[in-house]
């Protein structure tokens, strides 16, 4: 069931609006995640006044932070979201689908693509650990 919602959201996303009210960039303010990826990745995500903060705390990434990133997210179903924000100044355009009752992450995100690095494509799923709001 929630792969053909996913293919579903996929198919129709592209056609909402801004205007779209399932559209919003507040409704998780308020909420606070820490959630661990397959590979040992332990991030703190937090929502605020319509920006997001995140710090990855353990894991490859260790150390890596952004804050006063604008959000975009879209309730999906109960409790469940799609979330995105952009972060110019690093290249990286993160997305994720929140599943809070089913305590699961699903993330998509290209990192770097302004660097003169090679741009990293990650796609990966982690268990959340905590949820407070």
């Amino acid at each position: 069931m929630r792969a053909k919602l996913l293919c579903l959201l996929w198919l129709v996303a592209p056609a909402a609006s801004a205007e779209d009210a399932s559209i919003s960039s507040s409704q998780l303010d308020g909420y606070e995640f820490q959630y661990t990826y397959e590979d040992g990745g332990e991030v703190i995500l937090t929502l605020y006044d319509g920006l997001v903060e995140f710090e990855w705390i353990q894991g490859p990434m260790k150390g890596a932070k952004g804050q006063g990133l604008p959000y975009r997210s879209r309730l999906i179903d109960e409790d469940v979201y799609f979330l995105n924000w952009h972060n110019k100044e690093n290249g990286n355009y993160p997305t994720l689908y929140i599943d809070i009752p089913g305590k699961r992450i699903f993330g998509s995100a290209v990192i770097g693509y302004n660097s003169e690095a090679e741009t990293v494509d990650l796609f990966d799923s982690a268990v959340i650990t905590r949820v407070e709001r």
